[in-house]
């Protein structure tokens, strides 16, 4: 799926324009990942990104994840646990993964299912750093140290990918889905010639050397 939408000041003014893309596809065992990309183009000569801890993506997780008032674990790439050793630091990607009820046969049983937050290689500051919070609040932070001016001719681009897991997390198998998110093309949008479709989504083409 691919959206545009506008970034407007107060008084009505477009500043910039969203380009995104997001893509869903299946995981095994029924896990699934969410990619999402946005492309940001000022419609003027630049648009200043004011230093923030906030970014452009973050995950509210169920209240039952939450550490605060469940069982749930945040965890990092760099092997450390919870809101302390994690808020603010740099990763490559975090986790949030704690039990939920869920109803099977009639009943209500607690299962264990999270998600893991993926940085990817592209994006301004690699690895990023995370506002993530023991309310179960979870998001990178891309200008946490400092502002970031976009140029009308050289548009941000950023890359983030969701993975939705059962089970705790398995680091090995995380590794390996960050390994194949970096070196993965990114998106790109190009009109169809394809009758009653006014645009396509597809990978860009990676070129052998």
């Amino acid at each position: 799926m691919a959206t545009r939408a506008g970034w407007f000041a107060g008084s009505g003014r477009e500043l910039m324009e969203q380009e995104m893309v997001a893509a869903v596809r299946p995981a095994p065992s029924g896990e699934m990942l969410l990619e999402l990309q946005s492309t940001f183009t000022p419609t003027g000569v630049q648009v200043k990104l004011e230093q923030s801890n906030f970014g452009f993506l973050a995950v509210r997780m169920a209240k039952d994840i939450a550490t605060h008032w469940g069982d749930g674990r945040i965890t990092s790439s760099e092997e450390v646990e919870g809101e302390e050793m994690i808020f603010g630091q740099s990763a490559a990607w975090v986790d949030y993964s704690g039990a939920v009820a869920k109803r099977e046969g009639g009943r209500r049983v607690a299962v264990t299912e999270g998600i893991t937050y993926f940085d990817h290689l592209a994006n301004p500051g690699y690895p990023a750093h995370w506002h993530v919070r023991a309310d179960g609040w979870m998001g990178s932070s891309l200008c946490r140290h400092g502002s970031i001016v976009i140029k009308k001719p050289k548009p941000l681009r950023v890359r983030y990918l969701l993975h939705a897991h059962d089970e705790l997390l398995d680091s090995a198998a995380t590794d390996n889905i960050l390994q194949q998110f970096n070196a993965s093309p990114g998106f790109a949008i190009s009109a169809s010639k394809r009758s009653h479709r006014h645009s396509e989504v597809h990978r860009e083409k990676v070129w052998d050397e």
